[in-house]
């Protein structure tokens, strides 16, 4: 049974799909013509979204919810958490979308730490992915996403809806979740990962700031831990409808029109 869709899926409705989910072979017998002026390379810049401090106030509405989920009775940790999530400040967030692929991408530092995180979501969350933009297709995963902080990779995973094929792709694009729990307790301390109530906490907690609301039906594929509904409860972040809206239509050779911002627009 077909899981429900995400809920970003109406932001791709005024942009042609091109990506695929057709089988390799059939995409292979795609035409290579092009219509003229079908392709533009990129869309106008769109206008800046809120301030880092509404990004912000939003998370916080996220973060709150889940801390409601924890045990009320245990006091130390909720204020050591509130303290923690005192401590974050938000750089940039920002969104680019090409064709059916939407890329979050948040900068932000918490309790000294540098940390920038990157999800990268396939509007198709059931079926194969493919990269038609140049002559060998490649399989692409529907959901890839990393958290970096102070310049190592913490936390990330890889999703192929559909199992790939022995050697379709390489073995550096597996699919899987990993989680580096030495470098995290170093980097946060073990007397604080203990207090906090261990790893699976502090990813919980790490998840409420960087997960994409956008894409929450891939929220179990996260390594954060997060369901699926909380992860709903972020800031929406969409490409400004002026942006997307001049997204041209791509080729017939799948060739991925591409519409960016360094702003977002955030929608309660």
């Amino acid at each position: 049974q077909r899981p429900a869709s995400c809920s970003f899926m109406d932001l791709f409705s005024a942009a042609p799909i091109a990506h695929s989910s057709m089988e390799a072979e059939d995409l292979a017998n795609l035409s290579g013509e092009e219509e003229e002026g079908d392709l533009v390379e990129d869309a106008p810049a769109a206008v800046p979204g809120p301030a880092p401090g509404r990004f912000h106030e939003l998370v916080g509405g996220r973060f709150a919810r889940w801390l409601k989920g924890l045990p009320a009775y245990d006091t130390a940790r909720l204020d050591l958490l509130r303290d923690l999530y005192a401590r974050l400040q938000i750089g940039i967030a920002s969104i680019e979308v090409s064709s059916s692929e939407r890329r979050l991408i948040l900068d932000f530092s918490l309790s000294g730490l540098t940390g920038r995180y990157e999800q990268c979501s396939q509007a198709d969350p059931v079926g194969a992915v493919w990269d038609a933009a140049s002559i060998k297709l490649e399989l692409l995963p529907n959901l890839q996403a990393k958290l970096v902080i102070d310049g190592e990779e913490l936390a990330g995973c890889r999703y192929y809806a559909v199992a790939p094929s022995p050697g379709a792709v390489d073995p550096s694009r597996a699919a899987g979740r990993w989680i580096a729990s030495k470098q995290l307790e170093g980097l946060f301390g073990s007397e604080t990962v203990r207090s906090v109530g261990g790893l699976e906490v502090l990813l919980q907690f790490l998840g409420t700031i960087c997960a994409d609301s956008e894409a929450q039906c891939y929220a179990e594929k996260l390594p954060f831990g997060l369901t699926a509904s909380l992860v709903a409860e972020g800031p929406h972040l969409r490409l400004p409808s002026k942006a997307v809206a001049a997204v041209p239509r791509a080729s017939s050779t799948g060739h991925r029109s591409k519409a960016s911002s360094a702003g977002y627009e955030a929608v309660e």
